[in-house]
């Protein structure tokens, strides 16, 4: 049986959206904890992943990405960067879509929103945790310890 604490955090995860359930393997890591890393963090408030969504749409509704439409599960702090799965055809996909928003609110130029394809959530997990190792600092490390206080 797993501890409580665990599953109260885990309620608390946002697993789907509008409908749409995220993939298992995303769910199996939120289940064991995963919250994020620096700068990646997961959403968790379905009103904000709906508007990172939309905007997305909003974006890349006139061809000019090949993805139409994502289900957001993380944004990067320090950029305007969404990662979501690929809806295709009304159907969740593995693939995920790490896009940067311009936040126009219109259909972009062709290459924008720039756009990132990794073949599972796993393969955007290890640039991920790349991607976090630049961020390891002793700097960092105290604000993290000190929101955690908060």
């Amino acid at each position: 049986m797993r501890p409580r604490y665990l599953h109260q955090e885990f309620d608390r995860c946002l697993l789907s959206l509008d409908g749409h359930d995220y993939p298992t393997e995303y769910r199996w890591l939120r289940a064991h904890g995963f919250k994020g890393l620096t700068p990646w963090h997961c959403l968790d408030d379905a009103s904000v992943a709906a508007g990172w969504r939309r905007e997305f749409a909003a974006e890349a509704g006139g061809g000019s990405i090949p993805v139409r439409d994502i289900l957001p599960f993380a944004y990067a702090q320090h950029t305007d960067d969404v990662a979501g799965f690929v809806v295709s055809g009304g159907t969740v996909t593995p693939q995920v879509c790490v896009a940067h928003l311009t936040w126009s609110g219109k259909p972009e130029e062709p290459g924008w929103p720039s756009c990132v394809l990794f073949p599972g959530v796993w393969d955007w997990f290890r640039a991920a945790c790349a991607e976090s190792q630049e961020w390891c600092s002793p700097e960092e490390l105290t604000d993290l310890t000190d929101n955690i206080m908060d």
